[in-house]
């Protein structure tokens, strides 16, 4: 396997930190990778960098183990999409103008990454706009597995072949939630939301109590089941309303 580097232009960094984050939603597997690299070696203010994607990138797939090969190409600052093909923070948080992600290998644990393109940095002659950048990364996949729900497209997901979620009262939420917006009292949001899990063909059910608030919740599931699985927020607009769910599993 290729070693992991970082090149700016012409100058070689250190990888110092990396990783990845992976949200499940009803499209497919989200990804959020990032990268700190440093070189002591030049001048103060391009000696640490950070590359990442703010919003993330949807890949299309389903299952993790189908990322490997894929490519994914930004020929300007946002694809048709509208998702952006990452920033570059040396000086400031800068567009990355261009930018091409190769799935390079996925592992049981592992994932690794090639990531080019062109970024601004606004520094000088050199280190201005549409500056060329490469990485090769290789990150552990978080154990924790986020899923979102978008409950205006489908109250069911299937996150795998062995789980799939389902939300069972979302018209209550939901109407507790547009209440508390009309209302403007924001402490006036008391509900419970009911969830299923089904697991390996054996269903678990599960809920989350708000008390006083959407923010202040507690999430209550079967411990029978071998995963673990938390409730991590909601948020919505016109267009969607989408639940997070952590998952993780059990030792």
């Amino acid at each position: 396997m290729k070693k992991e580097y970082f090149i700016l232009n012409d100058v070689s960094y250190k990888i110092v930190s990396s990783g990845i984050g992976v949200y499940e939603t009803n499209e497919g597997i989200q990804l959020f990778p990032e990268v700190t690299a440093k070189n002591d070696q030049v001048e103060q203010e391009l000696s640490e960098i950070h590359l990442y994607h703010n919003n993330g990138f949807q890949t299309g797939v389903k299952r993790i183990k189908e990322l490997a090969g894929k490519k994914y190409v930004w020929e300007e600052a946002y694809n048709d999409q509208g998702e952006e093909a990452g920033f570059l923070c040396v000086l400031e948080h800068e567009n990355v103008t261009q930018g091409i992600i190769e799935i390079m290998d996925v592992g049981r644990n592992e994932i690794t990454l090639k990531w080019k393109g062109k970024a601004n940095i606004f520094w000088s002659d050199s280190f201005g706009a549409d500056v060329p950048f490469e990485t090769v990364l290789q990150m552990k996949l978080p154990k924790k597995r986020r899923v979102t729900i978008d409950a205006y497209k489908t109250v069911k997901t299937k996150v795998n072949k062995d789980l799939e979620i389902e939300l069972l009262n979302f018209p209550e939420v939901e109407s507790a939630a547009y209440k508390m917006q009309e209302t403007r009292i924001w402490t006036d949001f008391n509900v419970t939301l009911y969830f299923k899990v089904t697991y390996k063909g054996t269903e678990y059910l599960g809920n989350v109590v708000y008390t006083n608030g959407k923010n202040n919740y507690e999430t209550f599931f079967d411990k029978s089941c071998s995963l673990k699985i938390v409730h991590d927020g909601f948020g919505w607009s016109d267009f969607a309303f989408e639940f997070v769910f952590c998952v993780e599993s059990g030792s």
